[in-house]
């Protein structure tokens, strides 16, 4: 499959990740992007920026990652597909895989200069 993701939306609760991510992708990778810090503004995002492809921290402060994914999945109306961003051990993560929409895995801290460039590689493996 060609092309970019539509829109990356990104979600972390950590303001200097969130930047460093929009930075790394938006400045540095050309992608368009949006951005949340909660699940409830992860799904307004979602549903006014029509996000194709969401860049998902793990661990939020007060909610899992997946349960938010596992809500953003519910509420599209179309494809979306998520990457997943921690600094979780292996063992901690071995059964994202299973999530539907489920693209890889971006383990923290991240390199900003090549994160676009990965980002870009797991999209190329969408089915």
């Amino acid at each position: 499959m060609d092309g970019d993701p539509r829109q990356v939306l990104i979600v972390d609760d950590d303001p200097d990740m969130l930047a460093i991510a929009q930075l790394a992708l938006a400045d540095i990778g050309g992608l368009a992007t949006c951005a949340a810090q909660t699940g409830g503004e992860a799904l307004v995002a979602r549903a006014t920026h029509g996000a194709d492809l969401v860049l998902m921290d793990l661990c939020l402060d007060r909610e899992e990652g997946k349960d938010v994914w596992r809500a953003l999945k519910a509420q599209a109306p179309g494809p979306l597909h998520v990457i997943f961003v921690t600094g979780a051990r292996a063992e901690e993560v071995s059964d994202l895989d299973r999530e539907p929409g489920f693209l890889g895995l971006v383990s923290k801290p991240f390199n900003p200069m090549g994160l676009a460039e990965d980002i870009r590689r797991f999209w190329g493996t969408r089915a």
